[in-house]
């Protein structure tokens, strides 16, 4: 396979004929409520926790004030780190509507994480103040979709919680 070329991000149909040709490894980082509402199969769950502002993060809590936020960074980015170690290829970045994934790419790229994309419309897709479709999301692309049944956790699953940092075997 050829090193990849720099891009920002990628479409749905891309991303799947990339995932689907072993090029390209999807990385959902929704929240865990968002993830098993829907995901696509076979990509795995980092959930983005690690950049939400503090102060929300605070108020989430009852077990006092959360790590600093270049902390909780440092600790997505390690998580990534272990992510491109183990997978050759493309690492697609996914959210609900590309603005994480985005944000994201932007901290992992300062970094000098390389082969980083993110899906433009993410989950849900993208739309402008007047309700038009800017991206449409991979839920509505016609691609693969799938909603884990309650309870059962599902392999490349990274428990979000600080002693859990890995994947669910």
């Amino acid at each position: 396979m050829a090193e990849p070329t720099p891009v920002d991000w990628a479409s749905p149909h891309a991303v799947w004929a990339a995932v689907s040709q072993g090029e390209a490894t999807l990385v959902d980082i929704r929240t865990a409520a968002e993830f098993d509402a829907g995901h696509v199969p076979g990509a795995l769950h980092v959930p983005l926790h690690t950049l939400v502002p503090a102060a929300a993060q605070r108020s989430a809590s009852s077990e006092g004030p959360p790590p600093p936020r270049r902390a909780l960074r440092s600790a997505f980015a390690a998580d990534m780190q272990a992510v491109r170690g183990a997978r050759s290829g493309w690492l697609v970045l996914m959210c609900r509507t590309g603005a994480r994934s985005k944000q994201a790419l932007q901290v992992l790229r300062a970094l000098g994480l390389p082969a980083v994309a993110h899906l433009v419309g993410g989950w849900d897709g993208q739309v402008d103040a007047w309700g038009r479709h800017r991206a449409v999301g991979w839920r509505d692309s016609g691609l693969p979709t799938h909603t884990p049944t309650a309870g059962s956790v599902e392999p490349g699953h990274v428990d979000p919680t600080p002693r859990g940092r890995g994947p669910v075997s």
